[in-house]
């Protein structure tokens, strides 16, 4: 007890001595960040200067430190960055040139003697070449190029910047050609933020596979499967996995088998269980990359799991053997759907097929008895969007908008695009963003280039801009969207 007051009688006298009571406390100088901007967007190989706007409330030396590392991946992490950070400046404004392309944070701590703020920014290293459409095309002679239309800034756009390459291979990688190109794909990124790929195949004597770096068009590796399985192409790619054994592709080869080409280790192995199956088309997923479905000649669907080719389908188990599949389509908004388009052998009505994308549930037929000769074929190209629950085709050189819940258009439907006299439909594509509609000719009477794209908006079918004669024959178009 004793001990208590002892305690009680320190406190007072201290109190009363130092008036701790009565002391007004002196707010700490503050720190403010006048540049209101969360993005930093620098380009490789030129200096970036950049200045934050920093304002201090007192007298004392303002200390600065800008640094940057690898994003945090996790969705709950608390802290953005991921490792370690590299200081680049301690002065008060960024001068410093970046020597590698990529998507990164910059933290920016600034300390007056009395305050410490921190600022995290996103940090975008571009190569000048990061976001736009790609056109795998191919000439008379076979020779394939891939055409890059860059998405230009109004600044680039307002001092003329060069939006069209002729051959972003070549320029990039010089003496990297491409013979006979098959399809393009860009691999997505997987679960830990890594980069994706950019592939492109070819009917080459090697059965190449270009494999590049889609931030900048540099050369990784190539495959040549024939070194491999003798004979066999790379008819096109069937969409992207990754896991914790590896990344890689799915795709068909032009033997009628399926084959697994891992990204990581450049190597391509065949599926013995799809031997012999007759390849023929291949889809890939609606909504993730870990489901692929593909359309062979003896009119079975087949949907490869982990582990093996599960051939169930329509009712759970049965092929569709009483019908030939014309072609199919996934739905893209609401939930999962596989629509399949029919004729029936015995008295060739057009049926579709609505069921789960596993194929386990078979919801729906719809069957038509075809008055007029329907609009499609096993050649339409398929572009669906999130945004609608339509989507586009091409017919006979016209582009058809299509409910794929409802009848099919017939040839003396309206179309919902003509494009202009002479040109022939070769490929469609669609943009990052689902919003535009890409078509893709070739004009057999057109001097110099015989190709175009032609830019619709998916919503109104307006035609938004056209680039007539600047590429060979499309085989492929996609957009390369910003890594």
């Amino acid at each position: 007890m004793r001990k208590i007051n002892i305690c009680f009688l320190i406190l007072f006298l201290l109190t009363g001595c130092y008036g701790v009571e009565e002391q007004e406390l002196t707010p700490l100088a503050e720190l403010t960040i006048g540049n209101p901007t969360d993005v930093i967007n620098a380009d490789l190989g030129i200096e970036l200067v950049f200045d934050a706007q920093v304002s201090s409330a007192n007298d004392q030396t303002v200390k600065y430190e800008w640094a940057y590392g690898t994003p945090n991946p996790s969705s709950s992490a608390v802290y953005p960055i991921k490792g370690d950070l590299k200081v680049i400046s301690t002065d008060p404004n960024i001068r410093y040139t970046f020597t590698r392309v990529g998507n990164y944070i910059m933290r920016l701590k600034i300390d007056n003697g009395e305050s410490i703020v921190f600022k995290f920014y996103t940090l975008n290293v571009n190569s000048g070449l990061d976001e736009g459409i790609l056109i795998l095309n191919t000439d008379d002679q076979d020779h394939s190029l891939l055409t890059f239309i860059k998405n230009r800034t109004p600044e680039e756009e307002e001092e003329g910047a060069q939006e069209i390459y002729e051959d972003i291979v070549g320029m990039i990688n010089p003496g990297i050609e491409i013979t006979k190109g098959l399809d393009l794909y860009i691999a997505n990124k997987n679960s830990e933020g890594n980069y994706p790929d950019l592939v492109v195949s070819s009917a080459d004597d090697k059965g190449s596979i270009i494999s590049m770096d889609p931030r900048n068009f540099e050369l990784k590796k190539v495959l040549k499967v024939e070194e491999l399985y003798p004979g066999v192409k790379c008819l096109n790619f069937a969409g992207f996995s990754s896991s914790a054994s590896g990344r890689y592709t799915m795709m068909n080869g032009t033997d009628g088998a399926i084959y697994r080409y891992d990204l990581l280790t450049n190597d391509v192995a065949l599926r013995t269980d799809s031997r012999n199956l007759g390849v023929e088309k291949a889809y890939y997923g609606t909504f993730d990359d870990d489901h692929y479905h593909f359309f062979y000649k003896e009119s079975v669907i087949y949907a490869p799991s982990y582990a093996k080719i599960d051939s169930t389908s329509v009712a759970n188990g049965s092929s569709l053997t009483d019908y030939k599949i014309v072609n199919m389509v996934f739905k893209r908004r609401g939930v999962r759907e596989l629509w399949v388009i029919t004729r029936r052998k015995s008295d060739n009505n057009i049926v579709l097929h609505k069921m789960s994308s596993t194929f386990t549930q078979y919801a729906k037929r719809l069957d038509y008895a075809e008055t007029e000769p329907m609009a499609m074929d096993e050649n339409s190209v398929m572009i669906t969007t999130r945004r609608s629950a339509q989507m586009y085709y091409n017919y006979d050189n016209k582009v058809y908008r299509w409910d794929y819940a409802s009848r099919i258009p017939t040839i003396n439907s309206k179309p919902a695009i003509t494009l202009p006299a002479g040109e022939e439909i070769t490929t469609l594509g669609r943009s990052y963003d689902e919003n535009y509609l890409y078509v893709g000719t070739y004009n057999p009477a057109r001097s110099g280039k015989k190709g175009s794209l032609y830019i619709y908006d998916f919503a109104t079918q307006n035609l938004v801009k056209s680039y007539e004669g600047i590429v060979d024959k499309p085989v492929k178009i996609l957009y390369k969207y910003r890594m």
